[in-house]
């Protein structure tokens, strides 16, 4: 039986004195547990020789925090058609989860690695005498080195080395549209757009003024965005004509010198790559610390960009879209911003309408399906939350990972929803000298069930590996990177 559990036989004061007892450790408040035991050694001795000596599962705010979601289930005026679009994280999960490393790439960089993804590109990106047709896997990677680097999946090897910045660059996100088309931001500020294919830089800006943090296409591919500890977001919009096709021209296909033996083939030449203007700035009390996009709905005709700050118990919902729109039914519960082109709601983070920013969002991830959206915090008891998109107040919250607040958390759906994988500090002792982890929570059950150890310092990012064509794993591969200077790959592995 869980100690967090009341039954007819629970010693209510003993369980109610477990969850103080977990909260003052959480906080490593030493002091005061020793002042506490000074005034109150029976009620320890009692503890210990009655109640079996085990902590609580959750912490107390997760039990308070459950009790006003009780409290409020019957308040909203939508609560059977939340309730239907909660049902997507109940969806019976596989089964096979990521647990044992099988791949330490520790010589695509040679310094401490700050970034790492998964991708798909075409068989013929590097080369064009590839006789498969089939995407190929690959790692996009960033290092205090100041490059990016493309390597080959599953092996490691480096296929191109990309040096366009002068700084080291944080993030990297790829067009949704055009797969050799990437977007990047770097420590000095600047946001980069570049073909991985040629190492050409289409485009480029140095407006932030401090460190850029995140980017991102819309899933459209029609908005760029960039993120910036400088309190701001910048928002730039697809050209239209831009992305005419150019004329098609008449080629030999053969060339022999001899006109009858010649055969002529009508190609079109390669699409023209996007070129994006600056559209419009958004301003923050806070540092931007995650951006992330949710597309199109039938009440939101245009994407819709949702960003984190610190110093703010809200989520931004940003509409991309520069014509004003009509505010939608379900946005009456939210505070309008403003009413620019590019409408910004605020939905509150906290349960009960609370308004203590108690913790920061540092990551968002949306749920395959777009009805929902992980969020990664520092909060010290180590805790992510899901909300539904464009609402307001968690839906269910996870722990288990411990976070001193100095990390770089990160999270991810699986691709089919039914597992989260995200970045903490170490294991509970908080040690540094231990590396850092990666959580891996069932969603339907909220348990953890997986610790990916194994780094030697820092995690920096974590994400999975899309499946190739005709891929059967068992489950998610997952990536993950380090100020260890490695790279590694988790798998589900049978027998382990």
């Amino acid at each position: 039986m869980s100690a967090s559990t009341s039954t007819p036989n629970t010693d209510l004061r003993l369980l109610t004195f477990s969850h103080v007892l977990r909260y003052l450790r959480d906080l490593n408040l030493e002091e005061t547990l020793e002042a506490f035991e000074l005034e109150a050694p029976s009620l320890f001795d009692d503890y210990r020789n009655h109640y079996y000596g085990s902590l609580p599962e959750k912490p107390l705010h997760a039990v308070i925090e459950e009790h006003l979601q009780y409290e409020a289930k019957d308040k909203g005026t939508h609560v059977l058609e939340d309730k239907k679009t909660d049902l997507i994280l109940d969806a019976k999960p596989s089964g096979y989860f990521p647990k044992s490393c099988t791949s330490t790439f520790d010589s695509i960089h040679h310094a401490n690695v700050l970034f790492v993804s998964g991708h798909l590109l075409p068989a013929d990106t590097f080369s064009s005498d590839t006789l498969s047709t089939a995407p190929m896997r690959v790692l996009a990677s960033s290092s205090t080195d100041r490059t990016v680097r493309i390597s080959s999946f599953p092996d490691g090897r480096v296929l191109t080395i990309l040096s366009y910045s002068s700084s080291p660059i944080l993030n990297v996100a790829f067009h949704p549209l055009i797969p050799t088309l990437a977007g990047s931001v770097a420590m000095d500020g600047t946001l980069s757009v570049v073909d991985v294919s040629t190492g050409d830089v289409v485009q480029q800006w140095k407006e932030h003024l401090k460190y850029a943090v995140r980017c991102g296409f819309s899933p459209d591919g029609q908005w760029l965005v960039s993120a910036s500890y400088d309190k701001t977001v910048r928002i730039y919009k697809c050209d239209p004509s831009s992305t005419q096709p150019a004329a098609e021209e008449t080629v030999p296909d053969v060339v022999t010198g001899d006109p009858d033996l010649d055969a002529l083939e009508t190609k079109a030449p390669p699409p023209p790559h996007p070129t994006y203007t600056f559209a419009h700035t958004k301003t923050f009390r806070g540092a931007v610390e995650a951006i992330t996009f949710l597309r199109p709905t039938d009440t939101h005709s245009y994407p819709t960009l949702v960003v984190a700050t610190r110093d703010d118990h809200y989520l931004h919902y940003i509409g991309l879209t520069d014509i004003p729109p009509a505010p939608a039914p379900e946005e009456t519960a939210a505070e309008l911003h403003d009413s620019d082109p590019f409408p910004h709601l605020l939905y509150n983070l906290n349960s009960g309408d609370d308004i203590w920013v108690s913790f920061t969002a540092m990551d968002l991830s949306p749920h395959p399906s777009g009805t929902h959206i992980l969020v990664h915090t520092d909060s010290k008891v180590g805790r992510l939350i899901i909300v539904r998109a464009r609402a307001a107040g968690p839906v269910k919250s996870l722990y288990g990972v411990s976070v001193d607040g100095f990390g770089t958390y990160r999270c991810t759906w699986s691709p089919n929803g039914d597992y989260v994988y995200a970045i903490g500090d170490g294991v509970s002792t908080g040690d540094a000298s231990t590396g850092g982890e990666v959580g891996v929570w069932e969603v339907r059950s909220g348990k953890l069930v997986a610790r990916l150890q194994g780094h030697e310092g820092v995690v920096k990012a974590v994400g999975v590996v899309p499946s190739g064509e005709g891929e059967q794993a068992k489950g998610d591969v997952v990536v993950t990177c380090s100020f260890d200077r490695t790279i590694k790959v988790w798998e589900w592995v049978d027998g382990k």
